[in-house]
């Protein structure tokens, strides 16, 4: 069990992390805001190590990719993304809802604000190891 120093030493360690990169994202964002595409393709090069000699797909390329992928996979996947998109315009702006997706498919969201809540630590009381 951790004693009080020990949980405190362990916020500033994490405030200290938060810290230390935020200045690094916001210059990153701030890049990508004043430079776009050109900014995303000189910092994919710079941490992914991937030369990229533009963003956008072709359409021959969107194409061949498809002519890679079985049929159904690429229905499956269009009918996801419909499903999905629907489900999230319903969730906008409401409290609770229920909509009948599609025959048989009923989905929901009831949302309720909590004055107090509980968390537990999937380490179960171990130091969780950061990863980096």
């Amino acid at each position: 069990m951790w004693k009080a120093l020990d949980i405190e030493t362990w916020i500033a360690g994490r405030r200290s992390d938060l810290d230390r990169v935020k200045g690094s994202v916001s210059e990153i964002i701030g890049r990508v805001r004043a430079e776009g595409d050109d900014a995303l393709i000189d910092l994919t090069k710079k941490f992914d190590g991937i030369d990229l000699a533009e963003i956008a797909v072709s359409d021959e390329e969107r194409e061949a990719a498809y002519d890679q992928v079985d049929a159904e996979l690429v229905e499956s996947l269009v009918q996801a993304e419909v499903r999905i998109s629907r489900f999230h315009e319903l969730q906008r702006g409401r409290d609770l809802w229920l909509q009948e997706m599609e025959p048989g498919i009923t989905l929901g969201v009831k949302t309720t604000p909590l004055s107090r809540v509980g968390a537990t630590s999937p380490a179960g009381g171990r130091h969780t190891p950061r990863r980096r």
